[in-house]
């Protein structure tokens, strides 16, 4: 069982693929006819391969959740990889957790920790949260409460909910 500090930071990178993927915009594919959902997949290949990002991003979260395509976890981590090559912070945070929990690529904490420094760098604070907390346990890198409390600070200053880890560890936001 997580402890809850653990479980906010998995919430906050489970919360980014839901709102990739438009669910909570009334993008689902939910009740649109098979002909126009399979060409609105191969759009957004299209458009992913001519090197739109955030199509990359949608269709890594499409194939996450098996929404008009199968579920597949090494197409979505293939995809979040291509969006982050193409400069999405967010996606680079989604590849920090496929190699965290080993979904769709082989499990490597010290890549996943190179994927959350490059969101985090890139401005994404869910990056930096998942980032502190890897300092905190001592994942991937060497455990380092100063650098998981600067991290857990500036997500927190971003709004994305690492205040409850600063709390956890009894430090002020």
């Amino acid at each position: 069982m997580f402890p809850v500090h653990q479980f906010s930071v998995c919430f906050l990178l489970a919360s980014v693929s839901l709102v990739a993927s438009g669910c909570c915009q009334g993008g689902g594919l939910k009740g649109v006819h098979r002909e126009d959902a399979a060409k609105f997949i191969a759009d957004l290949r299209k458009s992913c391969e001519g090197g739109n990002a955030q199509d990359c991003a949608y269709m890594s979260a499409r194939y996450g959740q098996g929404e008009g395509v199968p579920k597949d976890p090494a197409q979505a981590f293939a995809f979040s990889l291509r969006a982050c090559e193409l400069g999405k912070a967010e996606s680079c945070s989604s590849v920090g957790a496929h190699y965290l929990y080993g979904e769709g690529v082989t499990r490597d904490e010290v890549r996943a920790v190179s994927f959350y420094k490059k969101a985090c760098d890139g401005g994404d604070d869910v990056g930096c949260a998942a980032l502190g907390a890897m300092y905190e346990r001592g994942q991937g890198v060497p455990r380092d409460r100063a650098a998981a409390l600067r991290l857990y600070r500036q997500a927190c200053r971003g709004g994305k909910g690492a205040c409850n880890e600063l709390h956890q560890m009894g430090e002020a936001p």
